[in-house]
């Protein structure tokens, strides 16, 4: 088999569209989903775990006609840990089961390291395709023939960086949604700006190749992001020494009032943030940290912009633009809340870089869970580049 047909197996959408779940099961030999599985298995888009068990209820059992409901569909999981086995729908014992016709299913959990891996394979052998790059978590930069660069994003596994970028500047992105739970809305998404994992694995490499191709075109009407976010390290940089003032006593200042004067804008970046809220380009995760349990917890933008818009804030600047905004920073920036002489209810910590320690999303999100809303809130690089984008207010890059 060639290494195309391989990467581009053209394997039936339905099968793959119900394959493509965490925590889906099918039953071993199953003829609809054999070869599916057995493909995804190979590429390693996804990992199955072995499940056996029996039912309580089975025509060609010994036990069949002992059974007190012959049309039982309960099924019992083997574990070799257990000595007794009852049917969790009817509450019958399960004799010796040994005896018993034992049946296999496949857990299915998708890989996102198999799913770049295949991305990464499956772009870069494109004819169309010059050169693939890794930008981050599920993202790639693509080079495609006479096109500029073109995001490919994972968007179930991507940052908010990688994730929202293509909604709200100018580059061009496509997004590859690895699950089907996790469809865009028509309304959040042009059909030509995302693919479906199960599209692209039932599509020839010729029709991938030119979605790639068409999706490569810069949006009109809108910033560029690398644009924006040169302006405004530049910004950072013309300060030099003074870059913490300047950024801290007029900038963020600056982007707060033209916020309060523009409150149709603010509207409108609400509105597209409710529109997104509930799928996956309305929230994004974060590593949290503590006692040694790193994980990840997810912020719902519009839940988060909400707050800081509606709510009676006072605002702390960190210029860190290559440094770490720590727990002890949020901590500071807490206990001067509390003593706010104003009563304001929140804290907005604007960041001039992306780098935030997990202890520090950690302090923020316990305080979220003692108040019950956002007590402090983290506004870094990336959001404030789309708030300056959202709010039409490049013009303050300048300053």
């Amino acid at each position: 088999m060639s290494t195309i047909s391989k990467l581009f197996p053209e394997l039936d959408r339905h099968a793959l569209r119900h394959l493509l779940r965490n925590n889906q099961r099918v039953e071993s030999g199953d003829p609809v989903f054999a070869d599916p599985l057995e493909c995804l298995l190979e590429i390693g888009v996804i990992t199955t775990r072995e499940h056996t068990y029996v039912r309580c209820a089975y025509p060609d059992d010994y036990d069949y006609q002992e059974r007190h409901d012959l049309a039982c569909e309960g099924v019992v999981e083997i574990d070799p840990a257990e000595d007794e086995y009852y049917c969790p729908v009817s509450g019958d014992p399960i004799g010796d089961i040994e005896r018993k016709t034992r049946f296999v299913e496949y857990e299915i959990t998708l890989s996102p390291d198999g799913i770049e891996r295949y991305l990464d394979q499956a772009l870069g052998c494109l004819e169309a395709v010059d050169a693939v790059e890794k930008v981050g978590p599920a993202a790639f930069q693509v080079q495609v023939k006479e096109r500029p660069l073109l995001s490919v994003v994972v968007a179930d596994y991507a940052g908010v960086r990688r994730r929202s970028a293509g909604l709200f500047f100018a580059e061009p992105t496509l997004y590859v949604i690895a699950s089907p739970i996790n469809d865009p809305l028509k309304t959040v998404l042009d059909e030509l700006q995302y693919m479906q994992m199960a599209e692209i694995l039932s599509s020839s490499a010729s029709v991938v190749q030119e979605r790639l191709r068409v999706a490569a075109i810069p949006i009109p009407g809108r910033t560029s992001l690398l644009e924006t976010e040169a302006r405004f390290d530049a910004m950072i940089v013309r300060y030099g020494k003074r870059a913490w003032q300047f950024f801290e006593q007029q900038f963020v200042p600056a982007l707060m009032l033209h916020a309060t004067q523009n409150p149709a804008l603010v509207q409108g970046y609400l509105e597209t943030l409710k529109r997104l809220s509930g799928t996956i380009f309305g929230e994004y995760y974060v590593p949290i940290g503590g006692a040694g349990l790193p994980d990840l917890r997810m912020i719902d933008k519009f839940e988060l912009m909400n707050r800081v818009f509606g709510g009676k804030a006072t605002g702390d600047a960190k210029c860190y633009p290559s440094s770490t905004l720590s727990y002890h920073d949020v901590v500071t920036v807490n206990y001067q809340l509390d003593a706010d002489p104003t009563g304001a209810e929140t804290a907005l910590i604007f960041v001039s870089g992306d780098d935030v320690a997990s202890t520090a999303w950690n302090a923020v999100m316990q305080l979220k869970q003692q108040h019950g809303a956002w007590k402090v809130i983290i506004l870094t690089k990336y959001l404030l580049l789309e708030l300056i984008s959202a709010l039409e207010a490049t013009h303050l890059l300048e300053m």
